[in-house]
């Protein structure tokens, strides 16, 4: 080439692909450039910026992101950031080109979520990242007006973000996902994508599809947290063979998921599908509530996978809250489905089996702990948070920590930005009770319950070591044990195994089995009689 845009093209500016979006090799020689990329930050401005200035400083701003994405150096090393001035970003505002082409190793952040708004005016969806495009970022914008379906033709691109395969390690954090369709993908969608984190993001007043829906292949993580899934509605204007959608969160094959500290509400259909091929999620400390009104839909789905509750509440469901079922594929996977420390409205009796039986064998496996509780969460109801939960709460420490897989990791807030734990332990649901917040105190005492504790430690905070008081209940028929986790959930110490009633003492020096010290942090000491969570106690080496 005589002339290119800059001297070496990437697939950003060029790319050939087989028909499953795979790259062809491409030789090029370019002779000369119109951009030289820069290697550094850029500063994109609607409203105040041109695309003749140079971009590198919030007082000369290119216009568009398109701009600066043709701009911007790309380094696996040293990642550059785009910085997005408050406004709208369309076509018919500051002659923006979508969708985006997303550039590996780059980050794009704007300047507020409710501020910066990238908007497709109902016309082409907003973000595409192709095959193997890696390590990059979104954070404070608002994307919406997504393209309306024709029902034409099968049409992936009826979206939002479509993110393809392969896109690993991207984050997406405090996004606003709201007033868009998808016909037959997501909101949001990718596949294949091992250490995506969406988190802090929220998926409002969508319709069609799914919000979010993404797959993990095998050995492959994906994470979602402390984010809002709200009023995904199905597409009463879908006309066969396309389905009216409406799931809020649908992942599927073989990989893990962990689900953290998400609000699902005032979703009509389902909720939360977990499907094919025998992968597993993870869904800790959710709220569920309101969910599932329309054709017989539960709450929560598990179809040929496995899906296990921690924490979680789940209330107001107008069918079912789950329905566990297998399909028929090349070999039998079996569906499972495991709930601990969870309030269910309902009970055991919102579990819904459907298709389970193969050959006179069942696949379907449940497992209800005696954890579990069915009552009235209490929701708090005020603010900006209303399933935060009200003083009395039966879901205030009722979580468990010593129960979670080895390989959770619990965020440090919750889902309205305080402190994940306060007090002895975890407690249900997305948010935690903390009587410290401003304004509790003008709808109750503040205290978390009134039992008597059966676990105490002094001092607390501690130095070189504290002395555990444990209170076993002459009703205790069974060994109780007491053990000591760090604030992931591992178990790090065994303090305590006895059957004998009354008190007894016992000094830790803030060491493992092993006899290491431990670093200072916060530590859990839990009481277990038998197998069963009876009390737990947070306590902080210095």
């Amino acid at each position: 080439l005589d002339t290119c845009t800059v001297l070496n093209p990437d697939s950003y500016f060029m790319l050939s692909t087989d028909q499953s979006g795979y790259p062809n090799n491409i030789d090029i020689n370019v002779l000369n450039s119109v951009i030289s990329p820069y290697d550094g930050n850029l500063y994109v401005d609607p409203e105040n910026g041109d695309n003749d200035n140079s971009g590198t400083s919030p007082e000369e701003p290119l216009q568009s992101i398109a701009m600066a994405y043709h701009k911007i150096h790309v380094d696996s090393l040293q990642k550059n950031t785009i910085h997005l001035a408050n406004g709208i970003y369309s076509d018919s505002t500051n002659d923006e080109k979508f969708p985006l082409n997303i550039r590996p190793f780059i980050n794009i952040q704007g300047e507020s979520r409710d501020g910066v708004i990238l908007d497709g005016n109902r016309n082409i969806y907003l973000l595409r990242g192709n095959n193997r495009i890696t390590d990059y970022s979104f954070k404070n914008m608002t994307l919406q007006g997504g393209p309306i379906p024709t029902y034409e033709s099968w049409e992936i691109e009826n979206t939002l973000a479509f993110l393809y395969y392969y896109n690993h390690r991207f984050v997406f954090d405090n996004v606003l996902f709201r007033d868009s369709y998808a016909k037959v993908a997501g909101v949001l969608f990718y596949n294949w994508a091992d250490s995506s984190v969406v988190k802090n993001c929220e998926f409002t007043g969508n319709t069609g599809g799914f919000a979010l829906r993404a797959s993990c292949g095998l050995n492959q993580t994906q994470f979602i947290n402390n984010t809002i899934f709200n009023n995904h509605k199905p597409d009463t204007a879908a006309v066969w063979p396309y389905s009216h959608g409406g799931w809020a969160l649908g992942i599927g094959f073989e990989g893990k998921s962990i689900i953290q500290n998400c609000l699902f509400t005032d979703n009509p259909f389902y909720a939360f599908t977990r499907n094919t091929m025998g992968g597993s999620s993870y869904l800790i400390n959710c709220t569920f509530d309101n969910n599932s009104e329309l054709d017989d839909s539960p709450v929560i789905g598990i179809y040929d996978s496995d899906v296990h509750l921690y924490n979680c509440i789940v209330t107001n469901s107008y069918e079912t809250a789950f329905k566990i079922s297998v399909g028929e594929w090349q070999q039998m996977i079996h569906s499972h489905l495991n709930i601990y420390n969870t309030l269910i409205e309902g009970g055991e009796d919102e579990i819904e089996y459907g298709f389970c039986q193969h050959s006179d064998t069942n696949w379907c496996h449940v497992h209800y702990d005696s954890t579990n509780i069915d009552a009235d969460p209490n929701f708090l109801g005020l603010w900006g948070h209303p399933y935060m939960i009200a003083d009395g709460s039966p879901c205030i420490d009722a979580g468990t920590l010593a129960n979670l897989p080895d390989f959770i990791e619990l965020p440090e807030f919750d889902l309205a930005g305080n402190p994940r734990i306060v007090g002895d332990s975890i407690d249900m649901g997305a948010y935690e009770w903390n009587p410290t917040i401003v304004g509790f105190n003008e709808i109750g005492p503040g205290s978390r319950n009134t039992k008597p504790k059966l676990l105490r430690a002094s001092p607390n905070p501690f130095d070189w070591g504290t002395y555990i008081e444990v209170k076993v209940e002459a009703e205790v028929k069974v060994e109780a044990k007491v053990e000591v986790y760090d604030n992931y959930g591992r178990l790090v110490r065994n303090i305590l195994t006895s059957n004998i009633p009354g008190k007894q003492e016992v000094l830790w020096y803030g060491d493992d089995n092993n006899g290491n010290p431990l670093p200072a942090g916060i530590y859990h000491i839990v009481l277990f009689s038998g197998e069963r969570e009876i009390e737990s106690l947070k306590v902080v080496k210095k």
